[in-house]
């Protein structure tokens, strides 16, 4: 799948309204393990790819200011809706971007993303998984070029036993730190099996499925 036709997918998703990745809960992963990763107050966290998901308002109301980075014009406005809350639109080359002074989205190609403040934070739960494997190292390098050292990374993803032709795309603990392991220090805090698959995933023969909880921190 190449970037074009990466894009197009997620592009049609949310035009057609087949969004079931959306979650319309926190995450349990950054529920529970949030605390534990010492955050100072008043930081910058970036959430790529990150939909609407209501993660980022629940970032934002544990005292962060949160950049979102998502494709989806229908996405980043409906957030807003959603939620209630004011925004306005400002457009450049590359980004239209939806915000306000606490949470600001910009909505254009991920790897055009650049921003010469790097984040405290990096909150991933469903970017990584989102690429093809052919695309995943490159996702990296951005990530790096964003972070700092003592930057915190917090994964979520998913391990399968099958390799399905359309995301989201499994990975392994050891594709994870082949990725990530020159750049960052990685700790996997968690590896949940799933009681029921999905039905697309199920139907590319998927028998055995976990999601993982990773912390990773920059050097």
């Amino acid at each position: 799948m190449s970037k074009i036709m990466s894009n197009n997918y997620w592009l049609d998703a949310w035009q057609q309204g087949k969004i079931a990745f959306h979650q319309s809960t926190i995450n349990q992963f950054l529920l529970f393990y949030f605390n534990q990763l010492n955050i100072k107050s008043n930081s910058r966290i970036l959430v790529p790819l990150c939909g609407k998901t209501s993660d980022m308002l629940w970032l934002h109301q544990q005292g962060h200011k949160i950049t979102g980075v998502e494709l989806s014009n229908i996405a980043c406005r409906d957030f807003f809706i959603e939620n209630d809350l004011s925004y306005k639109l400002t457009i450049d080359n590359k980004f239209k971007r939806y915000g306000n002074d606490n949470i600001e989205l910009m909505c254009g190609d991920i790897f055009a993303f650049d921003d010469q403040c790097p984040f405290q934070m990096i909150y991933d739960r469903g970017a990584l998984v989102a690429f093809p494997p052919i695309m995943r190292q490159e996702y990296v390098v951005l990530l790096t070029q964003l972070s700092m050292p003592g930057t915190i990374l917090f994964l979520v993803a998913f391990e399968s036993d099958c390799k399905p032709m359309c995301p989201p795309f499994p990975i392994s603990y050891t594709e994870i730190n082949d990725l990530f392991g020159h750049h960052f220090t990685i700790q996997q805090l968690k590896k949940q099996i799933v009681s029921e698959i999905p039905k697309n995933m199920l139907e590319h023969g998927c028998k055995k499925l976990f999601f993982s909880a990773y912390l990773f921190v920059r050097f």
